[in-house]
Parts: structure tokens; sequence; C-alpha cells
């Protein structure tokens, strides 16, 4: 088998988690997501004026939540046609979900400073790998 065909068939997303939601009287499991996923959530993250003011967090914690959560076979219990919806729902409860996502996805506020940064200082000429090509 080659090897992007061996990469294409990981299963390299895992659920890392699960968490009672005793406020919906369920049990939600939180889904590692792929890259696609990470990067609209960080263009989402980084939604920043010339100024440094957010400018529109709309679907924050929805998106990351529909992007992540999880029932008992896997599946994933939103779309995004849901997030505004899912955003109607208890604000502390968001929170405690979405700061789960957050660490099973390797979100934070260091990730996100360190993500700025790069971005505001550009490629250098020390950014390439060291190691050698597969």
């Amino acid at each position: 088998m080659a090897m992007k065909d061996k990469i294409f068939q990981a299963d390299d997303r895992p659920v890392e988690r699960t968490e009672d939601v005793p406020e919906w009287g369920v049990t939600v499991g939180f889904r590692v997501i792929g890259g696609k996923e990470r990067s609209a959530h960080e263009r989402r993250t980084m939604a920043k004026s010339r100024n440094g003011e957010v400018i529109d967090t709309a679907g924050l914690r929805g998106g990351l939540l529909a992007a992540t959560l999880v029932d008992e076979d896997e599946a994933l219990i939103f779309s995004p046609a849901d997030v505004a919806a899912l955003e109607e729902k208890n604000g502390v409860v968001l929170d405690r979900l979405f700061s789960i996502a957050q660490k099973v996805n390797g979100f934070g506020e260091d990730a996100v400073e360190d993500a700025e940064k790069n971005s505001e200082s550009g490629p250098s000429a020390s950014s390439g790998s060291s190691s050698a090509p597969c």
C-alpha cells in the first residue's frame, strides 16, 4: 500500500473525551476536528480589525461545537445549519463545552497568541523544517 493511501486511511480523528450535559439530559463526545474545520475555527477566532478589536464572533462557540460534538455512535450531532440554533442554548453550558472542545483540539489562548505572532511576523528564514523529507 502506498504511503499516501496509509495516511488517508488512518483513523486520526478520535473521540478524545465524553461529557455529561445534565442540562440537556445527554452525554456527548468530543471529536478531534480535521484541518478544514480547524482553519474555519481559526478564521473565526482571529477575526480582528486593524486596531485589534474583535469584529464578529458570531458562530464562534456554535461553530466549533457543531464540528466537534458526537453521539454515542461517533456521528456528528449538529451540522453547520444548526449553529445559530445551538448558540441560543444556555451560555454557561456552551462555554463549558466550548472550553473542552478547545482543549481536545489544541486551541487555547497560548495557541491563538502564537498564531497571531506568526501571522504578524510572516515567514522567516529559520521557519523551515530541519527534518529530512520522507
